[in-house]
């Protein structure tokens, strides 16, 4: 029952691979597309669907372990832009920074607005920062050790906290 049931849902979902499209111009010179045959008509032919299979990398545990923790790290701010203006009446902004690689286990990230820490250290590589007052910002985001000490940290993003009120 089982598999009657797989093989309907199956053959539904394949069927408009295998549809035809035809394609005919009327007496005013409109031209019409189907799936429907129409006197006149000729059929378009598709393109095969193109497929890619990548061929997966094979690498021992152990390789990659040793790869991935001797790899420098790159941290990029992909959120918010430099010079960008955030506009939002609760004051918050959100931060995504993307790493090159994983932390390791005694890495943690730390952000630092105007130069003062904002967060506690953690793993997370997305942030929303509340209540941030109106003005010129600067945000770093740096990795830190399990003391403390500065590993690497971002360049300085510059961003413009807009919040709009309205009076009464």
């Amino acid at each position: 029952m089982k598999k009657t049931i797989v093989f309907c849902w199956l053959a539904f979902f394949a069927l408009p691979l295998l549809a035809q499209v035809y394609t005919w111009t009327d007496n005013t010179g409109v031209v019409h597309f189907s799936d429907l045959p129409h006197p006149n008509a000729r059929i378009i032919k598709q393109p095969q669907v193109q497929t890619y299979t990548h061929s997966p990398k094979v690498i021992s545990p152990q390789a990659a372990s040793l790869t991935t923790l001797n790899e420098p790290i790159v941290m990029t701010f992909l959120k918010p832009q430099n010079k960008a203006t955030i506009r939002n009446n609760k004051g918050e902004v959100d931060l995504v920074v993307h790493l090159s690689r994983s932390l390791k286990s005694e890495e943690r990230l730390r952000v630092l607005l105007d130069n003062q820490p904002f967060k506690i250290t953690t793993t997370n590589t997305s942030f929303k920062l509340r209540n941030v007052v109106r003005g010129e910002h600067q945000i770093i985001i740096q990795i830190v050790n399990s003391n403390q000490r500065v590993i690497d940290s971002t360049p300085i993003i510059v961003f413009y906290m807009h919040r709009p009120r309205v009076k009464f």
